[in-house]
């Protein structure tokens, strides 16, 4: 066989392996951002920890990364800290402090 035709049948191969593996996936249900959550966020103190009172948005870093660690909370608090964590380490901080000035002009309302 030629490098061609070699060339040839892995293409079809990872075309047809690819199909089939697209067709066993269950259906995606369409995501919708919940933009209050980042409003939540910046209105929500922590409840518990060495943190208790302080709002998630203003957590340090370090305070997330060893929450992270040990296992975020179950239901919309661990979802909550981990959205904070994720928008901190990646440098994203400036979204929450967008979110918290539009709060107190009152250009959006929480």
């Amino acid at each position: 066989m030629s490098t061609t035709s070699n060339t040839r049948l892995v293409k079809l191969f990872y075309r047809f392996y690819f199909e089939i593996l697209l067709l066993s996936l269950p259906p995606m249900e369409p995501i919708k951002p919940d933009s209050r959550i980042l409003v939540d966020i910046v209105r929500t103190h922590m409840p518990f920890g060495k943190y208790k009172g302080t709002l998630l948005s203003d957590l340090p870093v370090y305070y997330l990364e060893w929450l992270k660690n040990k296992g975020f909370p179950p239901g919309k608090m661990g979802m909550m800290l981990s959205s904070v964590y994720e928008i901190k380490i990646n440098g994203m901080s400036s979204i929450l402090t967008m979110v918290k000035k539009a709060l107190n002009t009152g250009q959006i309302k929480g």
